[in-house]
């Protein structure tokens, strides 16, 4: 053991502050910084790492190829994360009464998400009137958000509608 600078002990090359040799935490310190800094560990270590690296990258890709697409895939058919033109073809093609649970499902969700901006434009509102931007006008903010959140909220409203009558329609058809 060597003494290094400022008076911190070396081991085989490792710093390994205020240890004394014999000690139960210099001797794991000792085998962890050893395997980490001893030239011939080092130089074995390079030679494994790239076959490691390989197999592991090999692994992850086959991991991606085969389990992304089909979570892919389900997340893109959850009724949540429909657009437009997925509404639109599923009530068009709504035979069955899973399809139209799948379309209450759509609606519930799209109710759900207009109340939150309802009332995310409710709070808005209130924090622009209190700044004193109350005029009917594009600029002023109140007047603004305020018409955002009833509209939000209508929306809401028409889709709880929708979402019971796309429920009701299920019930009607046998399973």
């Amino acid at each position: 053991m060597a003494s290094g600078p400022s008076g911190v002990r070396m081991c085989r090359g490792c710093v390994i502050p205020n240890m004394k040799k014999g000690d139960e935490g210099h001797r794991r310190t000792k085998i962890a910084l050893t395997s980490l800094c001893s030239g011939r560990k080092e130089a074995l270590m390079k030679k494994k790492f790239p076959i490691l690296s390989i197999l592991s990258m090999a692994a992850l890709a086959l991991g991606i190829a085969f389990i992304t697409p089909n979570r892919a895939a389900a997340q893109i058919n959850a009724p949540e994360n429909w657009t437009s033109k997925n509404l639109h073809e599923a009530i068009a093609r709504a035979e069955t009464r899973a399809d139209h649970l799948r379309i209450a499902a759509y609606y519930r969700h799209y109710a759900a998400r207009m109340r939150r901006e309802s009332a995310e434009h409710r709070a808005w509102a209130e924090v622009y009137a209190g700044m004193g931007m109350t005029k009917p006008s594009v600029a002023n903010g109140a007047p603004h958000c305020d018409m955002w959140s009833k509209l939000d909220a209508e929306a809401a409203k028409n889709a709880d509608t929708l979402a019971t009558k796309h429920g009701n329609i299920a019930k009607e058809i046998p399973e």
